[in-house]
């Protein structure tokens, strides 16, 4: 696990674009990917933050990233907004 390596499963908004070039400037190897199916594309990460939003993780979503994990030895981390959290 290279934990030098992100992936950000995200759409692109200045937001992300922001975080990933605050990751690079920090030392990290940094990639946005903006669906699932391009993340077996590309090279292992150790760390994969994934953008949910103001929506709740869809079982869809829920269910690719514990394969996902189990496939590739991975960390994720949602970033979410608060409001979902509230809600659980």
């Amino acid at each position: 696990m290279d934990l030098s390596r992100i992936l950000i499963l995200a759409k692109e908004s200045e937001n992300i674009l922001e975080l990933r070039t605050g990751l690079i400037l920090s030392g990290y190897d940094c990639d946005i990917v903006d669906s699932e199916n391009k993340l077996a594309s590309r090279e292992p990460a150790g760390i994969l933050l994934v953008e949910t939003g103001e929506s709740p993780v869809s079982t869809g979503l829920f269910d690719f990233l514990q394969r996902f994990k189990e496939e590739q030895c991975i960390i994720i981390v949602l970033l979410t907004d608060k409001k979902v959290l509230h809600d659980l």
